[in-house]
């Protein structure tokens, strides 16, 4: 089952002050690029990302980037992503 991916109004923004680096720029597209056909899960352990629940925010999720930045995202039950923001916790 394909899964879809949205965005919310600030992680466009945030994204492009967030500074990544290189290998962590790398990471993000290729999940971003698996997540349709993967789901955010598998795509992460595909990639050898680690990905968790935030404790106390409800259904948000991070996936691990680097030893800093992280991408914020939530999922829904009907297969999609939205990708929330970029940055540190």
């Amino acid at each position: 089952m394909a899964w879809t991916i949205t965005w919310a109004r600030k992680y466009e923004k945030q994204l492009s002050k967030a500074g990544l680096l290189g290998s962590e720029e790398r990471k993000l597209n290729e999940w971003i690029e698996l997540v349709p056909q993967r789901g955010p899960f598998d795509a992460a352990r595909e990639l050898h990302i680690d990905c968790t629940k935030l404790s106390g925010a409800g259904d948000e999720w991070h996936l691990y980037l680097g030893s800093y930045n992280r991408l914020f995202f939530t999922v829904s039950g009907f297969n999609e992503v939205e990708l929330l923001g970029v940055g540190h916790t």
